[in-house]
């Protein structure tokens, strides 16, 4: 079988709830479940990965399960494995059927056994790797990472499946194979062990002991004293075809057979009547309850027949030898349990009772089905009326050897027409199986076409989507901006306003603790927010309002003084651009100073030449240091008299920019 059709059973595993995957009974629609698991794993390759592990611990190991998967169906269990029936009989101690029947159980028991995904997307270990696992190490007893290269699993992960393995066995088989002989079971082990020479024998009973490796120390001394080693003790109860009918496990290993007995509920049934009725006659004597054989240590009681210790004469010694040969069939139960399932013949390694006991039970229901299924019924048959030469005249031997040669070609004549029927359905499947093939791989085709489809769209839609978030996204963040600039702007007005109106304060104090009793706020000390600077800003125009209503000739004031300050410009159209240069006032005023000094000192110097034409400019330097109109206050007064006549001749109305400063002059002149 081709790998990828082995990958796709083992998926199917994970998927068994919509998808049958059982083997015996092979259906037309095989095709159908493969291209359904095809989409199925499609999908899975669709889901996001996750990975990672915690700080400082190792990465775990890829064991590849997916191969060690399709090798393990290739080897044993596909239609046509690797190995022959008889291999899979010797290495699983049982046959294919029978092991797909408990691997069903245990599947329907405990989920652990089903395929899983985890979340990481990855498809975990298949049920027929842990039931063979579990297997394996309780027919071979070897330890849990002894299974890891074959089934690809941790030791760790080995012992759990094993561990749960034994309870799901039990769980789900132990009500069937560990049951008390009922009505039908009695009758039958009544017959057969009549016809061996012991009327009313139910089974032979008897002890084995199992080493415990890892027995606790402070119970040592209870577990200790049949052999060197600590051991737990099972008694149980077998039957010829060594079909344990009754169990009992855990009794420490220092107790003898009596002591366990005295504690089994093996005669349970039998002390509160609710055995089965058994009816038998031995010498004369009618008994109506069963015995079991045992040894020589059990007690003298009724229910037990052991042999005769020192027997004195022939009769006695022939009882002796059959009842020791009959007893042995529970030391053959012990020996076939211990070589069927290595695991109870070597020392055990767990650390409880109740798991050895877990382990023990489940190794005796398998037992059981084992013998249920391989065991000949046929030698249990008790018609011995049949039995003996049959003796008949040779004429109508004669004739009844030619009706068998009629019926016989009858019979191939019947058997050729099936055979050619047979080959016809053959090839009708075959050519129905094709064509429902080809038809499987378009409607395969068109579901991937429809699933790429599907894809496209939604990515289409997707990014559609992305977009659109970020647009919001994009928005909301513009919006929230303009809401800071405007929440930054309201502050910076109101305290603008509150500069340059003081007074205004008391009223925008007031109107905003009104707006928070308003709103229900207790603590009017909170600070204020763009909110309430906003009612303080309203608050603030309207005492604006009431406190001057010439605002409206600012405008019309700022031009005349931008005309005045700068005459023959022409005047901007925008306020803000008046505004803009009017900043620079105070600047251009002490420019027309200085204008007002040099045309002042032009009118003077005009008067000076005109009565003085031979006055020499160049000597005119600067003011000399102890001149009389400086000293001489009468002096001084006419002088500045004569000054402020001469500087209604100056034109005050006209900018005289500086002149270009020259080297040689200064403010202040020499004596």
């Amino acid at each position: 079988m081709p790998a990828g059709h082995c990958r796709s059973i083992w998926i199917a595993s994970a998927c068994e709830n919509f998808i049958d995957t059982s083997l015996e009974e092979e259906s037309d629609d095989d095709f159908f479940t493969d291209a359904a698991l095809l989409i199925h794993e499609h999908i899975v390759s669709q889901i996001p990965v996750y990975r990672g592990s915690l700080p400082g611990r190792a990465a775990a190991l890829d064991r590849k399960r997916e191969r060690g998967h399709d090798q393990l169906y290739n080897d044993y269990f596909q239609p046509t494995p690797l190995f022959v029936p008889s291999l899979f009989r010797r290495r699983f101690r049982m046959t294919r059927p029978l092991f797909r029947r408990i691997m069903d159980g245990v599947k329907i028991y405990d989920d652990y056994f089903c395929a899983k995904v985890y979340a990481i997307g990855k498809v975990g270990l298949s049920s027929y790797q842990k039931c063979t696992a579990a297997i394996r190490m309780l027919a071979y007893g070897v330890a849990g990472d002894f299974v890891d290269e074959y089934t690809r699993m941790s030791e760790s992960t080995g012992l759990e499946s094993m561990y749960r393995f034994c309870r799901a066995v039990i769980g789900s088989f132990g009500e069937q194979y560990l049951r008390q002989p009922n009505a039908e079971d009695t009758a039958r082990l009544l017959s057969i062990n009549a016809s061996r020479g012991f009327p009313g024998m139910l089974g032979s009973i008897d002890c084995m002991h199992w080493e415990w490796k890892n027995c606790p120390f402070g119970w040592q001394g209870a577990y200790s004293g049949h052999s060197e080693g600590c051991t737990v003790i099972l008694e149980a109860v077998a039957s010829h075809d060594t079909w344990i009918w009754y169990s009992f496990f855990g009794m420490a290993g220092s107790h003898n057979d009596i002591n366990v007995l005295q504690r089994s509920p093996v005669f349970d049934r039998l002390a509160y009547g609710k055995s089965p009725d058994v009816d038998f006659e031995i010498n004369g004597h009618h008994y109506t309850k069963g015995y079991y054989l045992a040894d020589g240590i059990y007690p003298p009681w009724a229910t037990l027949v052991k042999t005769i210790r020192n027997p004195n004469s022939e009769q006695e010694a022939r009882f002796s030898k059959e009842q020791e040969a009959a007893r042995k069939d529970v030391e053959r139960a012990f020996g076939i349990l211990q070589a069927r399932w290595a695991i109870v013949r070597h020392p055990a390694r767990a650390w409880d009772v109740q798991t050895l006991w877990e382990v023990m039970t489940a190794c005796v229901i398998m037992h059981n089905m084992i013998v249920e299924v391989e065991r000949d019924d046929s030698l249990f048959d008790n018609d011995w009326e049949g039995q003996g030469e049959l003796v008949t005249p040779q004429g109508e031997k004669d004739e009844l050897c030619r009706q068998h040669r009629a019926e016989l070609n009858a019979l191939k004549t019947s058997y050729q027409e099936l055979k050619s029927r047979l080959i016809q359905l053959g090839l009708d499947h075959a050519k129905a199986l094709k064509a429902a093939e080809v038809t499987a791989a378009a409607k395969l085709d068109e579901a991937l076409e429809n699933a790429c489809n599907a894809t496209v769209v939604l990515r289409a839609e997707l990014e559609e989507m992305t977009k659109a978030r970020k647009g919001a996204e994009e928005k909301a963040a513009r919006l929230e901006e303009g809401h800071k600039e405007c929440d930054q702007l309201i502050l910076q007005t109101d305290t603008l306003a509150l500069r340059l109106f003081p007074d205004s304060q008391r009223y925008a104090v007031k109107k905003v603790d009104a707006q928070r009793k308003d709103k229900g706020q207790a603590d009017l000390t909170v600070p204020w927010t763009p909110k309430d600077h906003l009612v303080a800003l309203n608050a603030r125009v309207s005492h604006m309002r009431c406190i001057d209503r010439n605002l409206s000739d600012i405008p019309d004031v700022a031009t005349q003084l931008y005309r005045t300050l700068w005459p023959g410009e022409e005047v901007p159209d925008t306020f803000s651009l008046i505004n803009d240069r009017l900043k620079g006032a105070g600047r251009r005023i002490r420019e027309w100073q200085c204008s007002a000094a040099r045309a002042g000192a032009d009118s003077a110097l005009r008067v000076a030449c005109s009565w003085y034409p031979e006055l020499n400019l160049d000597a005119l330097t600067g003011v000399r240091e102890g001149a009389e109109t400086d000293l001489d206050p009468i002096l001084s007064a006419k002088r500045q008299d004569r000054a402020y006549r001469i500087a209604e001749y100056a034109d005050m109305r006209t900018f005289i920019p500086p002149p270009p400063r020259r080297h040689g002059l200064s403010r202040r002149g020499g004596g």
